[in-house]
């Protein structure tokens, strides 16, 4: 019998050349896919799944800091759309950052090589409502101008982002037993007018999204380069701010077992 490998055991996670990492990220997870097509004559019974590709993504958790201390609901300052102040009626916010991406690998290649095209981004808001649904009044608005806006939002020093965006959707809920809550759903209107604090978000949104990273399980070291696919940055009321982001792997990682 031997001890089994523990999140102790960790030692090291880089993002782009920064070892710092290994102190905010909360869990990690790495994926090996392979890919297969179905060969299956018309007189056999079963498939058979025949290797065609092979990809390989990962994706981690962290709790943003700001000089060593962890950032919650109360360090959020700001949140404002067309100059007007929600703050005080926000509930919960999310944005979702998205690379629309290609794979430029050969068709003899084994392992998939994604290239970044489009960044696409969106803000989620719960709310609460004091004397008006506010989105709604925007939304049923009687033109089209309204919906176009500047959204800004700070929390803290863990990120700040003034953003040219559009209201695509709102809903007023009224439910027995329940405060009354409109839901928003705001989407990308042109470039980011400016991102600051969160490495991988600004990175993401007025980067390249492309970054070295590395990995050591304490059994299993990975590195590669990587596209930063998706990243997203959660506020909850009475919580700690959490981001999460995940990332698809040009070619194949290195990969080195103890």
């Amino acid at each position: 019998m031997a001890n089994k490998l523990t999140n102790l055991d960790v030692t090291v996670m880089s993002l782009g050349g920064d070892t710092s990492w290994i102190d905010v990220i909360t869990d990690a997870q790495f994926d090996a896919n392979v890919l297969t097509d179905v060969c299956r004559a018309i007189t056999e019974r079963y498939d058979s799944e025949i290797p065609v590709k092979k990809e390989f993504t990962w994706s981690c958790d962290m709790i943003p800091h700001v000089a060593a201390v962890c950032q919650s609901n109360l360090n959020a300052s700001v949140w404002s759309f067309d100059g007007t102040s929600y703050l005080g009626e926000i509930n919960s916010c999310e944005l979702s950052v998205t690379t629309e991406k290609k794979f430029s690998d050969g068709v003899a290649d084994l392992f998939r090589w994604p290239q970044a095209l489009t960044t696409k981004y969106e803000v989620t808001a719960e709310k609460f409502i004091t004397d008006n649904a506010d989105f709604m009044e925007i939304a049923l608005a009687n033109n089209i101008t309204s919906v176009q806006a500047v959204l800004i939002i700070t929390a803290g020093s863990g990120l700040s982002i003034t953003l040219p965006v559009t209201l695509t959707a709102a809903s007023h809920s009224i439910k027995s037993g329940s405060l009354q809550m409109e839901n928003v759903t705001i989407k990308n209107n042109g470039t980011p007018t400016s991102v600051s604090g969160d490495t991988m978000m600004v990175e993401i949104m007025t980067g390249d999204a492309y970054l070295a990273w590395a990995a050591d399980s304490g059994g299993s070291q990975y590195s590669g380069n990587a596209i930063l696919d998706s990243a997203r940055f959660k506020i909850d009321n009475g919580a700690l701010i959490k981001s999460s982001f995940t990332f698809a792997n040009q070619g194949r990682p290195s990969f080195t077992a103890a």
